[in-house]
Parts: C-alpha cells; sequence; structure tokens
C-alpha cells in the first residue's frame, strides 16, 4: 500500500456507497443486536442516511482514498467557543445584514412589478395555467428526491425506526470549543497499517489551526479495548467513564468510555 499514497479528501456524494458499506462494517455487530439486519441492507440504510440527511452546520467528514478507493472515512462535529463566525461577524449582524438585503430585494420587486403591469395582465391566462402545472411538478421531484419505504421493504419499518432511535442515542453534543470524532472507520483489509492514525491526524490538525476549538474528543466502548489503545498512543486520554442504561438496552454495551486529546494543554472543567 505505500506505493501508492493515501488522500485525504471531503465527502462527495459519489462516495456514498462506499462509505455506507464501511459504517455497514464497523457498526453490524451493535446494530445487529438491535435489528436483525443483514450487513448489505444495513449499507443501503448508511447510504441513504447520508444522501438524504442534510449536513447540520460544524459537522464534517472526511474520507481516506487509497487508488480511487475510499478505505476510511470520518466523521465530526463541533461547536466554536463563541458566536463570531470565520469572517469576523456576529450571529446578530449576520442577521442584521440578511433583514437588510431582503427589505432591499422586497422594494426593487415592488418597482418592477408596478413598471411590468401590463404586460402582466396581458400574459395573466398563460400564467394561470403554468400555476397549476408547477404544484404538480414539484411534488412529483419532492417524491423522486425522498426515499421510499419500498427501497428498505426487506428490512421492514420497524427496523428502521430502531434505527433512527439507535443512531439517536449515539448523538454527543459538543461543549464549546469541543472537536467531537462522531465516528471513525477504517475498512477491514486495510486496518493494522496506520490509516485510522492519519484521519486522526488530520482532525487534530483541524483543531489545531481553528482558534475557536482547543480539544478533541470521541466515545469508545468498554469492549474495543484495541480501539483505547490506538486512542492513548494518540495522547488522547480517559475524561469520564459512563454507564448507560439506554445504550445497554440497544446495543448491550452499557461501558463507556469519553476520551479527550488537549491541544496545546487546555484543561477541560
Amino acid at each position: 500500500m505505500s506505493a501508492y499514497p493515501i488522500t485525504i479528501e471531503p465527502m462527495q456524494a459519489r462516495y456514498n456507497g462506499q462509505v455506507g458499506r464501511l459504517l455497514a462494517q464497523a457498526f453490524h455487530g451493535k446494530f445487529h443486536r438491535l435489528t436483525n439486519m443483514h450487513e448489505n441492507d444495513l449499507a443501503l440504510f448508511f447510504e441513504k442516511v447520508l444522501e438524504y440527511v442534510p449536513d447540520e452546520p460544524f459537522t464534517q467528514r472526511m474520507i481516506a482514498l487509497w487508488q480511487g478507493e475510499v478505505i476510511g472515512s470520518i466523521a465530526m462535529k463541533w461547536r466554536p467557543a463563541s458566536d463570531i463566525t470565520s469572517g469576523g461577524r456576529s450571529k446578530l449582524g449576520l442577521k442584521v445584514e440578511q433583514e437588510e438585503k431582503q427589505q432591499v430585494e422586497q422594494s426593487q420587486g415592488q418597482f418592477q412589478e408596478q413598471s411590468q403591469e401590463q404586460s402582466q395582465e396581458q400574459s395573466q391566462e398563460q400564467s394561470q395555467e403554468q400555476s397549476q402545472e408547477q404544484p404538480q411538478l414539484q411534488l412529483k421531484k419532492q417524491k423522486q428526491r425522498l426515499p421510499s419505504w419500498r427501497t428498505f421493504s426487506q428490512s421492514g419499518r420497524w427496523s428502521l425506526v430502531k434505527m433512527m432511535i439507535g443512531l439517536y442515542a449515539l448523538e454527543h453534543q459538543p461543549g464549546p470549543g469541543e472537536c467531537y470524532i462522531a465516528d471513525l472507520v477504517v475498512r477491514s483489509d486495510q486496518r493494522s497499517k496506520g490509516v485510522g492514525r492519519l484521519l486522526v491526524q488530520w482532525a487534530r490538525q483541524v483543531v489545531e489551526l481553528d482558534p475557536e476549538l482547543d480539544r478533541l474528543s470521541l466515545h469508545v466502548s468498554g469492549s474495543n479495548p484495541r480501539a483505547k489503545q490506538l486512542y492513548e498512543q494518540l495522547s488522547f486520554q480517559t475524561h469520564s467513564r459512563e454507564s448507560r442504561l439506554l445504550l445497554h438496552l440497544l446495543f448491550s454495551e452499557s461501558k463507556w468510555e469519553y476520551m479527550v486529546q488537549r491541544i496545546g494543554g487546555v484543561e477541560i472543567q
């Protein structure tokens, strides 16, 4: 593998299928207890989640590419230490600018409506016909974009509901200045070859370059000592040990460790 370099690139829609399969490989053991879904069905589920669920602010997924194939992926979410954007403007300032822009656009629209009133009256009938057809076309396009239950007919609706509950239970809301690793997956035939380490090092660089962030964090299951050992080698330390009843009921795993990598020696309260 050393003959070909590994590149870290932003996630793109064309990789949804490959990343979905990676997530299925990594989490099949946990979610199989919950839904009895086969790995192929689980991969399809994750692929559709990547396709249809919109990205939230302050989130990013990166992929490790080798010879054009995805061999690893990391998803991060963070919370800046303040509400100041990268451009130096506050959210309140951006809101004021947007309102002013809307007012200007509204005044321009009113002027155009007055100047084009005669031409609009002449084409009124044609506009009415188009307005009747447009909702039907929009509804058709919307149905084409949304996933259908038939896509997961083999899995069953109840299995999908339990999957969504499971994903929600695994959610973590970062604190101010925290960059949280939501998931880190490596293709099975590329494990123990430095891919996971490379992705974590890339995440650390993100924190180091952002003055609004001061730490990198993640959760690791108590039944995964191999992953914990890797994180300890990368200077992560156990900040707290958690016993979560909901995760025990869903995944039969109640022991979790919250690990943190401090950037610049920052202490965590």
